[in-house]
């Protein structure tokens, strides 16, 4: 059983039966559900993932008003359940870091993730915010929500990121994938700089899989989990995830530039269907600059420096 099915019937037998019948006046004023760190968010759990963490658990999130007058008594009743379900549990707790379930208000959920209690607004506040806690703020699943607020949140930060935020991104993927993988790479190899070559081959992995999220406008998750996710985009993502597997399969750095520029002509192709553009040759660094070119806010535009 996954562990996101899990927690959705612990919910339903165990947690949401308690809290109706000892705070039937606040019951309407809650969410309940399972996001944020977690394989099992993604539904990516596995035998291995039930190590730690995992197990018959959810979130109450509460109004900060509400969290301040009851959340102590709240979080005592969640406590006193059996932590049991399904013939699994109860969890063996390790990562304490950041909250995986119990009583959280809905602001410093957000707040613990995103440095804020709210979606983005401005520019500068989706720049300020990694892209993979936006992911994780949108992963799982809101089994009830009350007021609404947190699942408006969560709408708010699905629409995705503004049009100029996604184009800067966007040209600064395709740079960097250019500089890794089609320059600096083969550069590398002819200066017999071993260690210099793998990491280009690294990083040109991990810029053409964050550049095939931006593409199909989906958050790139934690970096342990962006390759499962990329086969789950399908299409492109598929392909591209099919080709850096390739990537790691050869074993002379001079087959590398046939995977490298194929990969690239994909990516390429999709940038310019996306945004009517086009150019001879696969070379991402020049659809970096026409990308940059689109972005119509005037500091991002001229800025050439590069985003995550």
């Amino acid at each position: 059983m996954k562990g996101l099915e899990l927690s959705h019937r612990y919910f339903n037998t165990v947690v949401r039966p308690a809290f109706q019948r000892e705070f039937p006046d606040d019951f309407s004023l809650l969410a309940f559900g399972l996001s944020g760190p977690g394989s099992e968010c993604y539904g990516w759990d596995d035998e291995i993932s039930r190590d730690h963490d995992w197990g018959p658990k959810v979130f109450i999130w509460t109004p900060d008003d509400l969290f301040e007058r009851k959340g102590v008594v709240l979080q005592e009743l969640y406590d006193s359940l059996p932590g049991e379900c399904c013939g699994f549990g109860p969890m063996n707790r390790k990562d304490t870091g950041i909250p995986r379930d119990g009583v959280l208000p809905v602001s410093v959920f957000f707040k613990n993730l995103l440095g804020m209690d709210h979606a983005p607004g401005d520019i500068l506040e989706w720049f300020r915010v990694k892209e993979e806690d936006l992911s994780l703020c949108t992963n799982g699943e809101v089994f009830f929500d009350g007021p609404g607020s947190f699942s408006r949140i969560r709408a708010d930060l699905g629409v995705y990121y503004p049009r100029d935020v996604w184009l800067k991104k966007t040209a600064s993927r395709c740079f960097m994938c250019a500089q890794y993988g089609q320059y600096n790479l083969w550069r590398s190899w002819k200066r017999g700089d071993v260690p210099a070559v793998e990491y280009d081959r690294a990083m040109f992995a991990r810029e053409a899989a964050a550049l095939t999220f931006l593409l199909e406008k989906r958050y790139r998750p934690y970096y342990k989990w962006q390759f499962r996710a990329l086969r789950e985009l399908g299409g492109l993502g598929l392909r591209v995830a099919g080709l850096l597997e390739e990537l790691y399969r050869r074993r002379d750095p001079e087959d590398y530039h046939q995977v490298i520029e194929e990969c690239s002509s994909l990516l390429k192709a999709k940038t310019g269907r996306l945004l009517d553009i086009g150019q001879e040759g696969n070379f991402l660094q020049d659809t970096a600059f026409q990308v940059q070119k689109l972005i119509e806010d005037r500091f991002l535009r001229e800025d050439t420096g590069f985003v995550e």
